[in-house]
Order: structure tokens, then C-alpha cells, then sequence
């Protein structure tokens, strides 16, 4: 087991497995009241989790894109495809019963069908992820030649990022139709954290105290921004957590800086076996924590306390 080349993706996944439970957890209270006296501490912890899938999807990109990695359009539907499917149907059919059981639901045939077809709340990622699968092939061909890729993350850049923050300005919300007019779809979601994170795990990058210190200033700054500007946004008692959507500048600085540290730290990683062993245990099971955890939370919100 190559421990020294997998442990900086083993910590993120770890890192982002808790920033999904604290996303869920906090989301209890955040989502079911306005405005009040604990907003404050569910926005801080919620916030906190915002990086989460940006940084399962660079993981994903910078495993998946690598050139050595063979992967076959068979591989694409046998391995992962249908991998993602089974993981669905079992799952989505899980939280069904639990509905029924501990949530109390009615339900009948035509509910049971939407309910299996929408998938719990934190499901969508699966979903998600078997698109992205679906159109690695073409994504690796885009990888392979640099200047493709380089102009792929400033396009998405441009057009997922910098433009839906734009359109956070009253005054500049009609821009969100040039991009319709445009059909910039391919450029448009996702993808580009699946981009960034084989761009940068590629990159042997030497950066002095001075930048790395300024490049997890960044991540701060992503992180109050997102924090501050979701509090200005809910004072008038309409929840709106626009910031906390991976499509804005402040996550995105946010992931990008806590992923480039991590893997530029990698060297200076100085575990012993032991806990290096238990840190990709971990991290392998972060899957299937992100998979349970909304059972136990269903349990928890669901006491009379």
C-alpha cells in the first residue's frame, strides 16, 4: 500500500465527510426558522462545510483524469456506472423505510416512485457524480493537452462562476440571459471543480511562506464572506443562502485554497504508519459515512427533546 501518495486525498476526504455532516447538521435549525438568535452559530457551522463537494469532485478529477490511469468506455459503465446505480437503488430505497418508520410518511405506490426517483436529500451527489462519469472520457481527452485544459477552467471560470455572482447585483440580473443566448452549457456546472482538481495535483508548484500564507488567506477570506454576506443577506427574515452554493466566488476560492494546501503540504506530512494506515481507513470509509449520516440525523430530529 502506497501510503505516501494517497494520504493527502485521504485527509480531504475525511476533511469534507465532516464538512457534510456539519452541513446537515446545522441545516436542522437553519432551514426550519428565520432569523433568530442562533442563526448566527448555525451560518458560522454550516459555512464551514461549504467546501465539502467541491473537494470530493477534485478528488474525483484528480484521480480519474490522471494519463496512467487506464480507463475504457467499458470500465466507465461496468465500474462506476453501474457502481453508482446499485449504490442509488439500495440506498434511495433505505431511506424510504426510514421515512415510513421514523418519519411517520403515508405513502403509496406513486409516492414510494417520486420518493426513489428524487432520492433522499443528500443523494443528488450521486446523481451528479454518474453524470460527471458519463462524460469523463471526453473530459480526459480535454485533460491531456494543457492549453485545452487551461482554457476549459478560465471559460467555466467566466461563465459558472464570475457571471452568477454578477447577477447577485439588481442591476446586472439580466446577464444570466447572455449565457442563455449562448448556450454556454458546456461550461456550466460542475465540471470545472472536476478540472481543478487534476490541474492542480499535477502541478509540482514551489511556493515561498509568503504565498502559500497568502494562499490560505484566501481560504479565510472565502470562508468570512461566505459566513458575513449569508447574515447581511437573512436580516430581513427571508432565508436566502445563495452564497452557500458552490457556483459563487467565495466557495470556490474557499475549496480551491484548502485543497492546494493540503496538497502542497503532502511532503511535510510526517504521520508514522500506524496513523497513516488509520488515516486511509478513514478516509475509504468516508463514502459510506456520507451515505449513513442522514439516518442518524432523521433519528436525532426526530426526538421529542
Amino acid at each position: 500500500m502506497n501510503t505516501n501518495r494517497l494520504i493527502h486525498f485521504e485527509l480531504l476526504r475525511i476533511i469534507a465527510s465532516f464538512g457534510i455532516i456539519l452541513i446537515h447538521i446545522s441545516a436542522i435549525l437553519v432551514d426550519k426558522n428565520k432569523y433568530c438568535s442562533y442563526f448566527d452559530a448555525m451560518n458560522f457551522w454550516n459555512s464551514l462545510g461549504r467546501s465539502s463537494v467541491p473537494i470530493f469532485l477534485m478528488i474525483s478529477g484528480a484521480l480519474l483524469l490522471r494519463p496512467d490511469k487506464n480507463i475504457t468506455l467499458k470500465d466507465i459503465f461496468k465500474k462506476y456506472i453501474f457502481r453508482m446505480l446499485v449504490i442509488y437503488t439500495w440506498w434511495s430505497l433505505f431511506y424510504i423505510i426510514v421515512d415510513v418508520f421514523i418519519e411517520q410518511q403515508d405513502l403509496n405506490i406513486k409516492n414510494i416512485i417520486i420518493l426513489f426517483l428524487k432520492g433522499k436529500y443528500h443523494l443528488w451527489y450521486l446523481k451528479m457524480l454518474t453524470g460527471l462519469y458519463l462524460v469523463t472520457p471526453f473530459c480526459r481527452v480535454i485533460a491531456q493537452d494543457d492549453k485545452l485544459l487551461k482554457y476549459y477552467i478560465f471559460l467555466w471560470i467566466i461563465f459558472s462562476i464570475i457571471l452568477k455572482d454578477l447577477e447577485l447585483i439588481p442591476s446586472l440580473q439580466k446577464i444570466s440571459k447572455i449565457k442563455e443566448l449562448m448556450s454556454f452549457n458546456f461550461v456550466i456546472g460542475y465540471t470545472g471543480y472536476y478540472f481543478l482538481g487534476y490541474y492542480i495535483s499535477k502541478k509540482n508548484i514551489k511556493l515561498t511562506t509568503t504565498q502559500l500564507f497568502s494562499i490560505i488567506s484566501l481560504g479565510f477570506i472565502g470562508i468570512f464572506s461566505t459566513i458575513y454576506g449569508t447574515k447581511v443577506m437573512n436580516i430581513e427574515n427571508e432565508l436566502k443562502y445563495t452564497l452557500y452554493n458552490p457556483m459563487h466566488l467565495n466557495i470556490l476560492i474557499f475549496s480551491l485554497s484548502l485543497f492546494f494546501t493540503v496538497c502542497y503540504l503532502k511532503p511535510y506530512f510526517l504521520f508514522t504508519e500506524k496513523y497513516k494506515i488509520f488515516i486511509l481507513k478513514l478516509g475509504k470509509a468516508s463514502f459510506g459515512i456520507y451515505l449513513i449520516h442522514a439516518f442518524y440525523i432523521s433519528i436525532v430530529s426526530n426526538l421529542k427533546l
